[in-house]
């Protein structure tokens, strides 16, 4: 693997050969796929670059994000200080700083920690590793707003296996990667099955072996023979088949496509029994433990949301410990509005409440 100066030098190299014919088809791909992803369609506000020089050109998403009711906000640097500013059209859009196209004015200034940011870069790999252009711009900015959903598009030859990143580089939740000649490092919502029972069993190990809870697997912590905790899963998908006193579910594994790995799961319940209605919520999920902090629960909670229109909800409620942090932050990313805070006294635990409007 090239070290950071040289992989720039020669992405930069590869990117000044593209054709402006495909520079515009490579864009117009990436922008239909991203506007068709969960956190497109969750967010409510977009924060998208200007392309600069041969970047993947953001105006039709920008153009389609003002069409289907979003804000949109784009970056303009002060000093070593970058901040978005929020506009509704290109009319004072000029060149900046390295001549990079940004406002003209310096307000409104755009301070909503859940829109979703849309990242450039130079190189990406599956684990959402980025390498930037250097400047530390969104490194510095995201370190301090750590709930914005993040994504970002490349060109094929900007991919790559693996990235020596530092843990100062914060990873992007998605990565959409133009072209078919090339593995999209993407993650996938899919029905458990017996072709995964190893990973299950592992899954399930990871977990107790740290005492961590296991949420939205069900039973899973308590069945060691996955074939039994398969035959669960299939009783809560059919509401004639339901135990008493518990609701229908469907469990989804969250698989990462570039290594079919079982990175978490994520369960969705259809309606509401008296504990799910006051502490367990619609939604529960989790991520093994080893492969935290990429951005995997915030995708697996927007990825969920169109399923739950599916079935007809038009709102979800999520909850969390009053002390986790991160899932507060994961909620709050996909659009959850806060209620209140309970206390569960059978599990000794204060519970806060959020509502998603779907």
């Amino acid at each position: 693997m090239l070290d950071k100066k040289s992989l720039r030098r020669e992405i930069g190299r590869k990117k000044r050969a593209m054709g402006a014919e495909e520079i515009e088809a490579y864009s117009r791909e990436l922008a239909e796929r991203f506007c068709q992803t969960p956190e497109y369609r969750a967010a409510k506000a977009i924060y998208a670059y200007l392309p600069y020089n041969q970047e993947v050109r953001t105006w039709k998403i920008i153009e389609r994000a003002w069409a289907d009711g979003k804000r949109v906000a784009v970056p303009k640097v002060y000093g070593d200080e970058m901040r978005f500013l929020w506009i509704e059209d290109f009319a004072r859009i000029a060149p900046g700083g390295w001549d990079i196209p940004e406002p003209t004015f310096d307000e409104p200034v755009a301070e909503d920690e859940t829109a979703l940011v849309l990242m450039p870069g130079l190189a990406f790999d599956p684990a959402g590793h980025r390498v930037g252009y250097g400047g530390g711009f969104y490194d510095k900015y995201l370190e301090a707003r750590p709930s914005h959903p993040l994504v970002a598009l490349c060109y094929p030859f900007q991919y790559f296996e693996r990235l020596d990143v530092e843990a100062h580089d914060i990873p992007v939740n998605r990565v959409i990667c133009a072209g078919d000649g090339v593995p999209r490092p993407e993650l996938r919502l899919i029905a458990p099955s017996a072709d995964y029972s190893e990973q299950i069993a592992a899954y399930r190990r990871e977990f107790l072996e740290r005492g961590d809870s296991m949420d939205g697997t069900g039973s899973l912590s308590r069945m060691d023979n996955p074939a039994e905790w398969l035959r669960q899963v299939e009783d809560l998908r059919n509401p004639e088949t339901v135990p008493k006193n518990w609701v229908p579910s469907t469990q989804f594994l969250c698989v990462r496509e570039a290594d079919n790995r079982l990175v978490g799961m994520i369960q969705l319940r259809h309606r509401f029994n008296a504990f799910l209605e006051q502490f367990g919520g619609h939604i529960g999920y989790s991520v093994r433990p080893d492969e935290r902090r990429r951005g995997y629960a915030r995708w697996m909670l927007s990825a969920i949301l169109p399923y739950c229109r599916k079935i007809g909800l038009t709102r979800v409620l999520v909850t969390c410990l009053a002390e986790n942090e991160a899932s507060r932050r994961t909620i709050l990313a996909c659009g959850g509005e806060y209620e209140s805070t309970v206390w569960d006294e059978d599990a000794g635990e204060t519970l806060e409440r959020y509502w998603i409007a779907l």
